[in-house]
């Protein structure tokens, strides 16, 4: 069972995220690739995730957040020309942050601003005043 549910994580990965790479990167090139970038492009200066950005960036559970003031703060990491996707989840009326998207290269190399997208797509819709962060 495990090896099927593994196998399944690993298939919904690269067909999620990785399979606009297959032109320029084999698929364990890019698995290879995605442990790289986290080593070399988001753990460093001390900071081991997107947590760590954020807290820097002033975002922390604590309080509701704009959309704007979580993109900036993921800015720190990715450059300040580069849009990201914010992702948000609705429950019980409440607005959470569910993932941010940060775009690369096909060489998975450099951090590239995501194509613009219909804010509706990403469930954040016009609560961006609202977003809650989850522990």
């Amino acid at each position: 069972m495990a090896k099927t549910m593994d196998r399944d994580f690993w298939k919904h990965e690269w067909t999620k995220h990785g399979y606009c790479s297959s032109a320029a990167l084999p698929i364990t090139d890019y698995f290879n690739g995605v442990v790289m970038v986290h080593n070399n492009l988001i753990a460093i200066n001390n900071k081991n995730n997107l947590r760590d950005y954020l807290a820097e960036g002033g975002v922390t559970p604590a309080n509701n957040y704009t959309k704007q003031v979580i993109i900036t703060a993921v800015q720190r990491l990715v450059g300040a020309n580069n849009n990201v996707y914010v992702a948000c989840k609705k429950d019980s009326g409440d607005i959470y942050l569910k993932e941010i998207h940060l775009c690369l290269d096909t060489a998975l190399r450099n951090f590239v601003s995501c194509p613009t997208a219909n804010p509706d797509q990403r469930e954040c819709g016009n609560h961006t005043s609202k977003i809650r962060i989850s522990v």
